[in-house]
């Protein structure tokens, strides 16, 4: 029995799952098949929004289930709430966003050849496809309940401890009695500026009513889905893993999608054994429905009725496969920074730019290789063909008129007996044209490899 079994896609983000059986009079720690989260920073200020897939057949026969999860800052400023479930971002890698933004410009430059055609059929190939309660109550000393949120048959808390006994007296009022390594683990955050988030299904009935069933194909299963809601201030982006050590050489793989670029802070703690999988991406259109609006606008207000559409929204997407025991401190994360994103970044903002520059140093390679094997028995001036290559951008034709212009078969060898005009300088076009198209090809093929 388990009130919040997590399956892909859609899953339970990080904390521990307790279970009571009625009929051993028992509270056991549940399974976990899978995790996932998304995250939005925005201001100073957090939004973490955690998927729940409950199962329908688990939640007919549990009696009880309580799940808990951390989050630093003083509780009176954490907001808590529940919504809709929250479909994951379907996205390709920003990587290849930039080579594709790289490459749509490149192909321009078989233009300059007035082969239209042969960029025409190229070109699609190259294309890719908070509602807030605020109910503070006295549960004794050490122990302080900021928020309290009923809705859809499920109760939220926001709880602070003084004291390791204060908060096991809190949870014995909810019959909640943990085995030691969940104590040991929820202790070691008594005293830091945490704060404990606790939820349970507390109107089974009302919660089937309010939450409407949907369906897995995958697993021939019935479910219930919704997202459970936090908002807290921090500068850095944070997703609790360590209460999910308690289930020991386990493996919980987690889905974490956080909006904009992020990496994780290596200052915080050594995440080496995790072989975190971090991969940015950006998703070309993503609708949002109303009731999740707070989480997405810039000023967490509601849009009301109105649904909302992200375009180009870039994305980091976090896997973690390791097994539970290595999750021994929490996943603080911070904007990414590298030689090889910043790159990524600026072609994908300049792409015209990063294709002219290229078209450029191709157009002077073609102009030395033709220079090289038109006029080999002239002895060419390599350098000059290679200025005269830039031409190319007024179209093969432009480089014809500078190329009579400029007589090539006189002032750009060292040749000893004149050099006859007429058959050189159409051999120079036809070759430096074969060698630009293949130059271009080549790159195309590379970048899109």
């Amino acid at each position: 029995m388990l009130a919040f079994p997590m399956t892909m896609p859609l899953a339970s983000a990080d904390g521990m799952t307790h279970v009571y059986d009625d009929i051993y009079d028992d509270w056991s720690l549940s399974a976990e098949e899978t995790q996932y989260g998304m995250i939005n920073l925005v201001g100073g200020s957090e939004r973490l929004l955690l998927a729940i897939r409950v199962d329908s057949d688990t939640l007919a026969s549990a009696d009880q289930a309580v799940w808990i999860f951390t989050v630093p800052g003083d509780p009176d400023l954490i907001d808590v709430d529940l919504m809709p479930s929250v479909r994951e971002i379907s996205g390709q890698p920003f990587s290849d966003t930039a080579r594709r933004e790289f490459c749509e410009n490149l192909i321009m430059g078989y233009g300059t050849q007035l082969y239209p055609v042969a960029a025409l059929l190229l070109t699609p190939s190259m294309s890719p496809n908070l509602l807030l309660g605020q109910d503070s109550k006295d549960y004794g000393p050490g122990i302080e309940v900021s928020t309290h949120i009923e809705s859809r048959g499920m109760t939220m808390e926001v709880v602070s401890a003084q004291h390791a006994d204060a908060l096991e007296a809190y949870l014995l009022g909810l019959d909640l009695e943990l085995d030691d390594g969940s104590a040991s683990l929820i202790g070691e955050y008594i005293g830091d500026e945490y704060a404990f988030i606790v939820s349970w299904i507390s109107d089974v009935e009302q919660f089937r009513l309010d939450v409407p069933m949907q369906y897995d194909r995958s697993t021939d299963e019935f479910y219930y889905e919704l997202g459970l809601f936090a908002k807290f201030p921090t500068d850095r982006v944070f997703y609790p893993l360590r209460l999910t050590s308690v289930y020991g050489e386990s493996v919980v793989p987690m889905l974490l999608q956080v909006l904009g670029f992020v990496e994780p802070d290596d200052s915080a703690a050594d995440y080496g054994p995790l072989d975190i999988g971090i991969e940015h991406k950006v998703s070309n259109y993503y609708s949002i429905r109303p009731e999740l609006s707070p989480f997405f606008t810039a000023d967490g207000n509601s849009t009301v009725d109105e649904y909302m559409f992200l375009q180009n929204a870039r994305y980091t997407e976090v896997v973690i496969r390791a097994p539970s025991d290595l999750l021994e401190a929490d996943l603080w994360m911070v904007p990414a920074s590298s030689a090889s994103l910043d790159v990524q970044l600026w072609v994908t903002e300049n792409g015209f730019i990063a294709a002219l520059v290229v078209v450029l140093g191709l157009s002077s390679l073609a102009g030395v290789v033709s220079g090289a094997l038109v006029f080999a028995p002239h002895r060419p001036v390599l350098w000059k063909f290679a200025v005269l290559g830039l031409a190319n951008v007024l179209s093969v034709v432009g480089l014809w008129l500078v190329a009579r212009k400029l007589e090539i078969e006189r002032t750009m060898t060292r040749s000893e007996v004149p050099v006859q005009a007429t058959p050189y300088r159409a051999d120079f076009l036809f070759v430096y044209s074969f060698v630009f198209l293949a130059s271009v090809t080549f790159v195309l093929m590379a970048f899109w490899a």
